[in-house]
């Protein structure tokens, strides 16, 4: 369990990260 709010929190920051890094439309097209 803890394990997987560690990748919870994790992937919460990466996303930030990738918003940063590149633009909306790339990600939405990602959905």
């Amino acid at each position: 369990m803890d394990n997987f709010t560690l990748n919870k929190n994790e992937y919460e920051i990466v996303k930030k990260l990738v918003n940063m890094v590149f633009p909306k439309e790339i990600i939405d097209t990602n959905k």
